[in-house]
């Protein structure tokens, strides 16, 4: 979580280009929030979540601001239960897509009646998601390494380090609650198709570029000598 914390000071999470969040906090409180729903969902006893979120964010909280107060922790503690509420009622069919849009309204003050709301939407929605998915995965890389989406061994995947568009669309995919259960699995045949989809369009690119670049060539007319002395003569 420290990890996030720092990521979130720095600018790498939750900074958009072209837009600014008035209260870009509003994503680290929901990332909060987003660690207590996951505890939630893969502890048994009901009262575990909250100890081990206690024993997690309170602290990293007064390193990042010394100054905050019970009352202000006690607040973000029922907002936190309140986004794991609503993410138990969709456990099973895509939670995180339940709850996401809350923080980017309160981050930018606007509601779905907004003017600015499909402009907002349009230029953060993938920063958002991306971002989300990424810290839900090295949550589930330090709970259960066998979920971490890293390689396939037995049953766990490893994903190319420049991956076409479908194989990255597999990696979004891939045990992220945006989707329905089912949907957050990776089969090896799918990674297999998608890479040969990749690999073909790969290809297709490659030649049109090529015939692009060869119609540049044979366009091309080196400047003839006598052009240079054209030039020479109407020097002043």
């Amino acid at each position: 979580m420290k990890e996030r914390f720092d990521g979130f000071v720095s600018g790498r999470l939750y900074t958009f280009d072209r837009i600014i969040p008035p209260d870009r906090v509003q994503f680290l409180w929901f990332e909060i929030s987003l660690l207590l729903c996951l505890l939630t969902a893969d502890l048994e006893s009901a009262s575990d979540p909250e100890d081990y979120w206690k024993h997690i964010v309170p602290p990293l909280l007064t390193q990042l601001s010394s100054g905050i107060t019970d009352a202000r922790m006690n607040e973000i503690m029922t907002a936190a239960r309140g986004y794991r509420d609503k993410w138990m009622m969709h456990e099973h069919d895509g939670p995180l897509g339940k709850i996401l849009d809350a923080p980017m309204l309160a981050a930018f003050d606007c509601d779905y009646d907004d003017e600015r709301y499909p402009e907002v939407l349009r230029l953060c929605a993938t920063k958002i998601l991306e971002d989300n998915a990424d810290f839900i995965n090295k949550y589930r890389g330090i709970v259960d390494p066998e979920r971490a989406p890293d390689n396939f061994i037995g049953e766990r995947i490893q994903w190319n380090r420049n991956p076409g568009r479908f194989e990255r669309y597999l990696q979004i995919r891939y045990n992220n609650p945006l989707f329905q259960s089912e949907r957050r699995k990776v089969e090896p045949r799918e990674l297999l198709a998608a890479r040969e989809r990749d690999t073909e369009e790969h290809k297709g690119f490659q030649a049109e570029m090529k015939s692009y670049l060869d119609e540049i060539v044979s366009d091309f007319h080196p400047t003839q000598p006598a052009a240079y002395a054209q030039c020479d003569e109407n020097r002043v």
